[in-house]
């Protein structure tokens, strides 16, 4: 008997809007966006480790972890992200 298959996928968006609620929550609005700004630039590099060490995510964060290198694969959902934290901050208060 074949295993389950994980068909739903999260878009970029919903997936931004996660992580983003996240760090709101957590009160993490500052150190979030910091460590974003400052890793954009190896976005590419990440989307290749996330490729690699996908075997081992995949026990600690199930099936969403196969979602993230699809994310990173954009320097643009980074950047929509940090806009998305930052908007919330706004909203919230909250950093």
């Amino acid at each position: 008997m074949e295993a389950p298959h994980h068909n739903r996928t999260v878009t970029p968006d919903a997936l931004i809007e996660q992580l983003a609620a996240a760090v709101n929550a957590r009160r993490m609005t500052v150190p979030a966006i910091l460590f974003l700004e400052a890793h954009k630039p190896l976005t590419s590099l990440f989307h290749t480790a996330a490729v690699m060490s996908l075997p081992m995510l995949l026990p600690l964060f199930g099936a969403r972890a196969r979602e993230l290198p699809a994310f990173l694969q954009s320097r643009d959902n980074v950047e929509r992200l940090i806009r998305r934290i930052e908007e919330l901050a706004g909203e919230g208060g909250s950093g």
